[in-house]
């Protein structure tokens, strides 16, 4: 090993202790630095090989272990593997959601570009016992997530090249791909697929999380659209789940998450589409009550063709805010009678709507949820109550005042339809694991908290002052019976645990299907980040 990499692998554990300790520039042996504890000063070779999460006490030298590690990783996939200062390392062009996940500082960064590659990985991690993330899309909220402080992070955005299966039934997706992706590709044949809102939003992270589409009232969840999986198993070995084949894995990584293994494809279903009918329209404060009533009887009376999120909207620094309403119709009609109501509030501050092509419908919802800045997302569920969606807003609204001093703040309150007709198709195309039940649950709301601020000192204060909004709201709708169990695992705060919403047959049925493809747990302890299928693992686990 050459003293450059001798020094990026010194830097790198550097790193992965948070800056814990400092750099020596005194030559040591071999041609590298050494290395002091920050505190003793002490740079003896058991105290290098505690400031990495990547050396068990019974490994011996971290120094020995983590270059071979390394070594290992690149000679399976040369140029490949990205240490600190490499321009792979980090790309900000193509960079993560939060701020925070960004700050996080791994090991080293994996690129691989195929299937083969990916179980190659997997292998070998699991071989040192190494921690690790996986990143698609890099949208999650929740820091640790799709990235990781001091072990390995899987980067699979190399793996986006989307193709059609002969008979252009199918739509196959590598497990890098963001939605642009798909949609640039599909539109080009006159077709769509049930997935995700935003353009920049990875399709692994959003699908094996339900997912809900602008088609969802036609064709059911994102979820429930893919008929087959490519998966790499923590062996490493590859495997396909369907209906046929593993149809338990199937089943379980419908709104399971990243607790089964590393999914390398998805085949998803699509269909004919031309226009569509997409944008904004901004309101004033004053319509947001008429809006959240306009909002429960779309959801109640539910066509299938409408899709709709309210956001309302808080700025600390000029205390002003705003109505901010999306509204989709999935054929090319410029007024249909379910969005009416909406656009003939008045006034308007502003109006996108129009006719326009799916690609550039999912680019403008981007826009409007950019990258970057401190965040913290949570998310709750009530029945359609219109007067109760009333006293949320109320609540949320009062509780903003005491966040005033918080630099760059901006809040929002964010409300959309959880119809039956999102979970009427969930039966026929062969379950999921959500435990939504058409008969049964609904129409609902989906309430979503979200905060953004840059100043790092109040992460703590703004992740509290979010829980306990959301604590309250779900306190009022239990006085107003109007409470319901499901939480939204893409939305869901690190402190939250979805799982526990699909009900006890489901998280039961998930957790055997773990201990069946993942018997060692590796996908429950080795990659901590998301959520998990056992209570104990997240409490370990739980991130702010």
């Amino acid at each position: 090993m050459g003293s450059k990499t001798a020094w990026k692998i010194m830097v790198a554990r550097w790193l992965s202790s948070g800056g814990s300790t400092r750099l020596d520039f005194t030559p040591g042996g071999g041609g590298t630095s050494g290395i002091c504890d920050k505190s003793s000063g002490e740079g003896t070779a058991e105290a290098i090989g505690k400031q990495s999460p990547l050396v068990s006490e019974e490994n011996g030298s971290g120094s020995a272990l983590e270059a071979r590690q390394y070594d290992e990783l690149s000679a399976v996939l040369p140029g490949q593997v990205a240490l600190p200062g490499e321009p792979t390392y980090s790309n900000r062009e193509d960079g993560y959601y939060t701020q925070q996940q960004e700050e996080l500082q791994p090991y080293c960064v994996v690129h691989p570009t195929s299937t083969p590659d990916v179980s190659k990985i997997v292998r070998i991690l699991r071989k040192h016992d190494v921690k690790f993330a996986v990143r698609c899309g890099g949208h999650s909220s929740n820091t640790g997530a799709a990235n990781i402080q001091g072990g390995v992070t899987v980067n699979l955005r190399k793996m986006d090249k989307v193709t059609l299966n002969p008979d252009k039934t199918l739509v196959l997706v590598p497990g890098g791909s963001k939605w642009h992706d798909v949609y640039s590709l599909l539109e080009e044949h006159g077709l769509a697929a049930s997935g995700g809102r935003l353009s920049d939003v990875g399709v692994g992270g959003l699908s094996t999380g339900g997912g809900i589409s602008y088609f969802s009232g036609r064709y059911g969840l994102v979820c429930d659209n893919i008929v087959g999986y490519e998966v790499i198993l923590a062996s490493g070995d590859v495997v396909e789940a369907n209906q046929n084949h593993n149809s338990d894995l199937w089943l379980a990584l419908k709104g399971g998450s990243n607790n089964f293994g590393i999914v390398t494809r998805f085949d998803l279903r699509v269909f004919p589409q031309g226009a569509l009918l997409g944008g904004i329209i901004l309101y004033p404060p004053a319509s947001a009550s008429q809006i959240l009533q306009g909002l429960c009887q779309l959801t109640a009376g539910f066509d299938p063709y409408a899709a709709a999120i309210i956001s309302i909207s808080w700025a600390a620094d000029t205390s002003k805010r705003f109505v901010f309403a999306h509204f989709e119709y999935t054929q090319a009609e410029t007024n249909p009678r379910a969005l009416q109501p909406f656009f003939g509030i008045q006034p308007q501050l502003r109006n996108t709507m129009k006719l326009s092509g799916l690609t550039e419908v999912a680019v403008l919802a981007s826009k409007f949820s950019p990258k970057g800045g401190r965040s913290v997302w949570a998310t709750t569920t009530v029945k359609c109550d219109p007067e109760f969606l009333i006293q949320v807003h109320e609540l949320w609204q009062g509780k903003q005042t005491s966040l005033e001093s918080i630099t760059g703040l901006s809040t929002a309150l964010t409300a959309q339809p959880l119809p039956q007709a999102f979970s009427r198709n969930t039966p026929r195309l062969g379950g999921n694991s959500l435990g939504l039940d058409a008969a049964s649950d609904g129409p609902l709301i989906l309430l979503l908290l979200t905060a953004k601020w840059t100043d790092a000192a109040d992460d703590n204060h703004m992740h509290t002052a979010v829980k306990d909004t959301l604590e309250a709201i779900d306190l009022a709708a239990k006085a107003a019976n109007t409470y319901h169990r499901f939480r939204y695992l893409n939305y869901a705060a690190g402190w939250q645990d979805p799982i526990e919403g699909y009900g006890g047959t489901n998280r039961a049925r998930l957790q055997e299907t773990s201990r069946k493809y993942d018997p060692e747990g590796i996908f429950q302890h080795a990659c901590p980040g998301g959520f998990k299928l056992f209570p104990e693992t997240n409490v370990a686990n739980e991130r702010g």
